[in-house]
């Protein structure tokens, strides 16, 4: 992501595809700007935790947000603890529109900054809403969810992206504790892999690392193997990476191999 002033913004915008790593109130001041990303669009991918998004290709239909209103109550768990006021006060805060063009083409991205799901109830919701909205992307997994950014937000781009409700600093997906903070980390955006890290895993458990990884909302680091390793099932792989995270202490995460399964 280019920087007018790199002494104002520091902002290293997902550039390895990895993970989004800055401060959100920098990269929100830089958009506001009119700062566009050149290039390629990134990706903003959120691990674990994930605001509620969605990326419409096409118009927002009218009863979208009704339909997801019973869809959070239905089929995820983001309701417990709260009352129905407290919820649908939090469902309606803060909401953010953005419109996405190419050729003319309808395209939005809507978020709700205050509804933070986990990755595996907001892709059952989303698998759910599809049936009703086929416009509707699936831009996740049960492990992460992600949001395409296009060339923005100038209107002279050939495409744009800008605000049509809401504001910057709630246009991204990445939740926090407390939706509305900044996400901060103290990593390297060269490398997600401390020496540290990698030297621990390797005494713990014998094995190499590859030089990016990623953070999650807890403050864990999660990496994956190069060469053999066990994975959490006792399984030998030697072509599919195993999962390490490293918080307090080094442990082994889901495996991915359909064997696994």
């Amino acid at each position: 992501m280019f920087v007018p002033n790199p002494r104002h913004y520091n902002v290293q915008c997902m550039r390895s595809g990895e993970t989004f790593q800055t401060d959100l109130d920098e990269l929100a001041k830089a958009m506001e700007s009119g700062n566009p990303m050149r290039g390629k669009p990134y990706n903003e991918i959120a691990w674990s935790k994930v605001r509620l998004f969605f990326e419409l290709d096409g118009s927002i239909p009218p009863d979208l947000e009704s339909q997801t209103w019973v869809g959070l109550r239905q089929f995820t768990k983001w309701r417990k603890g709260l009352t129905f006021q407290q919820a649908k006060t939090l469902f309606i805060k803060g909401k953010t529109v953005l419109r996405s063009s190419k050729g003319g083409e309808e395209r939005f991205h809507i978020i709700y900054p205050s509804v933070i799901l986990t990755t595996e109830d907001y892709c059952t919701l989303i698998k759910e809403l599809q049936k009703s909205f086929p416009q509707l992307d699936k831009t996740c997994n049960d492990n992460k969810a992600w949001l395409r950014l296009p060339k923005a937000p100038k209107r002279e781009e050939a495409r744009t992206y800008h605000l049509v409700e809401g504001t910057y600093r709630n246009a991204f997906i990445n939740a926090s504790s407390a939706a509305g903070k900044a996400v901060h980390t103290k990593v390297s955006t060269r490398g997600l892999v401390g020496e540290g890290d990698a030297a621990l895993i390797h005494k713990v458990l014998g094995v190499r690392i590859r030089k990016r990884g990623y953070i999650q909302n807890d403050g864990s680091r999660t990496y994956f193997t190069i060469g053999k390793a066990t994975c959490i099932h006792g399984t030998v792989h030697t072509k599919r990476p195993v999962t390490i995270h490293v918080k307090d202490e080094v442990y082994l995460g889901k495996c991915y191999d359909p064997q696994c399964q």
